[in-house]
């Protein structure tokens, strides 16, 4: 992604695997959208979500 962002991507994040722990890629309309979403990555093995 560049500075600008992409706009025209949808908002969300995955995990992939990586020897050393885990990996997190979030993904988003703008530089901050993508970081927001990466650390959603991040917490999401650590907590549990009910649904």
């Amino acid at each position: 992604m560049t500075a600008s962002g992409n706009p025209s991507r949808v908002a969300g994040w995955e995990h992939f695997h990586h020897d050393a722990d885990i990996g997190v890629c979030g993904y988003g309309g703008s530089v901050a959208e993508a970081f927001e979403q990466a650390a959603l990555a991040r917490m999401r093995p650590l907590i549990r979500v009910k649904g």
